[in-house]
């Protein structure tokens, strides 16, 4: 098969706060860029950015292009179906209903997020043989846990997002602010700054942490029996808050993507 001519996946995680696109080639992401979404961009600049990496104009067979997206927006499913109808790439929206690597218990089914199904697509790919038992954690707009034993996803719980989190007093209350992290120095503090900092910064590894030894608890598994992955914005920055080990995975809702879109080709 000629170069050009090789079968190219766009995928995309349309969120609440970024549009995530990553282009695969042989299951290989070779390029990747992010825009806001908290307002839509147009089909004109989303694929004046798409360009930038992917020429699509110079594709001989645009059909060879499958454009796979995950949504948590409502309006965003029109705006593929555009972005598919100008340039010709086969579009796929993400759902339950589709040929997944994992069994999805939930009530519904549909009410799930596509986003927790993507990764735990992902995670049950790349990781299965670090354990039969996964938990991930996606550290975006809001934290969602996850957990998937053997190939199934078992269900979770969801938290609200960091971001959210560390700016709501300062949005919410005249005489508290925000803040920027800093080194916490304890609990017990004498300043309004440090209690802030103690509070956000010390606090929301307590809160994680203590959901996720309650999921396992509820799923009668020992933190030992599990590969515990986190992804997300944030994830970077609570890789070491952890009691135990973790794996950081910034790709794993667009690799889930690019999975299931190979699956249902």
């Amino acid at each position: 098969m000629n170069k050009n001519q090789q079968a190219i996946n766009i995928s995309v995680s349309h969120g609440n706060s970024y549009i995530k696109t990553a282009i695969y080639k042989n299951n290989t992401q070779k390029a990747f860029f992010r825009l806001e979404s908290k307002k839509l961009p147009s089909v004109k600049f989303y694929l004046a950015e798409l360009v930038k990496f992917f020429d699509y104009l110079k594709m001989p067979e645009p059909g060879k292009v499958s454009l796979a997206f995950s949504a948590t927006k409502k309006n965003a499913r029109d705006f593929y179906a555009k972005i598919s109808a100008k340039t010709g790439f086969k579009l796929l929206e993400i759902s339950c209903g589709l040929d997944l690597p994992v069994k999805i218990n939930y009530d519904p089914p549909e009410s799930l997020g596509t986003d927790r199904i993507c990764a735990a697509a992902a995670a049950f790919q790349k990781y299965r043989g670090e354990s039969e038992n996964i938990a991930v954690i996606d550290f975006g707009t809001a934290t969602t846990f996850n957990l998937i034993t053997k190939n199934e996803f078992s269900g979770g719980l969801i938290a609200p997002g960091f971001g959210l989190y560390k700016n709501s007093l300062g949005d919410s209350c005249d005489y508290l602010f925000r803040v920027r992290f800093n080194r916490i120095s304890g609990f017990l503090c004498r300043d309004t700054e440090s209690s802030l900092i103690a509070g956000i910064y010390g606090g929301y590894p307590v809160l994680v942490n203590g959901l996720y030894r309650k999921l396992l608890q509820d799923a009668r598994l020992e933190a030992k029996d599990v590969c515990l992955v986190i992804t997300g914005g944030y994830s970077n920055f609570f890789t070491t808050m952890f009691e135990c080990p973790v794996i950081c995975d910034q790709s794993l809702v667009l690799d889930g993507i690019n999975y299931i879109a190979e699956r249902n080709k």
